[in-house]
């Protein structure tokens, strides 16, 4: 009896046993960790004055038990800083924000830049008047005036006429007008200035004539160029010379004007001060010669074709006193370009006899002959050679 129990309590104790030892473990709770660091979304931050951003600090590790932190300014007046990690940008500056954990006193920091964009821009002149082969500079004001954000461009629309540079500084370069703008970067804020670049004026050539003439052409520096080229009765050069384009012609074909309009078999037509270039350019008593000057001169004057500096045309010797002028073949602008450069063109301040009210007269010159008066229509961009009574 004795030897059967003990085989049966044996393998009992070996199932019990092997029960035990096949019952999962079962999971201990983890165990909180001390705080080792923290960090911030983020190390450098740009804001606008007035505005605000949520910064967000994760304390390490993520099963810390403190997850308690702090929050400072180190320049409050620039920006400040709430319990909650907003930060304000209070104005143009910079600050760093730094969080500090309560348990360990662990730190991040945030560099904060605060800038303040323009509001708008304001230039010291609007108009301005500059001779040509000059230089004068802009001075343009943005507001407010604690904006941080300070860059200018610089533009002008006609570029043959005046450059200005990333400073403001205008470059006169020949007669006509420009617009120079100034414009904020941040913002497209802009301001506008009209410049208008007054000619040289020319020294006096005494040929003992009724009038004295200018050495140069209007918009040049010396005899020998060419200057700018205006269209009969506008006193700005342009970059495109057509009927389409002319002041005076009210169809845009030359067939009927609003202004100089000849009333007379034998009579002409004379500019006014305000329509003659040479006038309103130079001023006092400089003017655009009359027909009859323009005949007076080409028949006092004895005409040898030369060229100066290697530019040809003709000169002209004063039958009265031995003095000479030098007209350059200048050819003429007919609509963009440049055309006849056999040839020199300069409007007379004369409206051509009736029946050709299209025409205004001037002097020409080729090549082959030399300078006469005649007549063409008075779209197209000449040269002007003024004179001084």
């Amino acid at each position: 009896m004795r030897s059967f129990q003990l085989p049966v309590i044996l393998m009992l104790v070996i199932s019990l046993a092997f029960a035990t030892s096949c019952k999962p473990e079962e999971k201990q709770p983890e165990q909180s960790k001390a705080v080792s660091g923290v960090y911030l979304s983020m190390t450098e931050l740009s804001l606008e004055a007035g505005q605000t951003f949520t910064l967000t600090a994760t304390v390490q590790p993520s099963n810390a038990e403190n997850k308690n932190v702090s929050w400072a300014s180190d320049n409050s007046s620039v920006v400040s800083v709430d319990q909650s990690g907003i930060v304000t940008a209070v104005k143009p500056g910079s600050a760093t924000v730094t969080v500090t954990t309560a348990e360990g006193g662990k730190t991040a920091t945030t560099k904060i830049t605060v800038t303040k964009a323009p509001t708008g821009i304001k230039l010291e002149k609007s108009t301005l008047k500059i001779t040509m082969g000059k230089k004068e500079t802009l001075k343009a004001t943005i507001s407010p005036s604690d904006a941080t954000e300070k860059d200018i461009k610089w533009s002008s629309d006609n570029t043959s006429a005046a450059t200005v540079d990333s400073k403001g500084e205008i470059t006169a370069l020949k007669p006509g007008k420009a617009i120079i703008t100034a414009m904020t970067t941040v913002g497209s804020f802009k301001a506008e200035c009209e410049v208008t670049i007054i000619p040289v004026t020319p020294e006096l050539v005494d040929l003992g004539l009724s009038v004295k003439w200018a050495a140069f052409n209007l918009g040049a520096t010396k005899p020998e160029e060419f200057g700018s080229y205006y269209a009969w009765g506008e006193t700005d050069p342009k970059p495109f010379y057509s009927w389409g384009t002319y002041k005076w012609c009210k169809d845009k074909e030359g067939k009927e004007f609003s202004k100089y309009i000849s009333s007379g078999v034998t009579s002409f037509t004379n500019l006014e001060k305000a329509d003659d270039a040479a006038y309103v350019a130079l001023g006092g008593k400089w003017r655009m010669p009359t027909y009859y000057e323009v005949d007076e001169l080409v028949k006092n004057c004895t005409w040898t074709k030369t060229s100066v500096n290697g530019v040809a045309g003709y000169e002209g010797k004063s039958k009265k006193n031995g003095k000479t002028i030098f007209l350059p073949y200048t050819g003429m602008r007919v609509e963009d370009k440049t055309a006849s450069l056999d040839g020199g063109y300069y409007w007379s301040s004369s409206l051509a006899q009736a029946g050709s009210t299209s025409q205004a007269l001037y002097i020409q010159m080729f090549d082959s002959r030399t300078p006469i008066p005649s007549g063409n229509d008075r779209c197209w961009g000449y040269a002007i050679r003024p004179v001084n009574k």
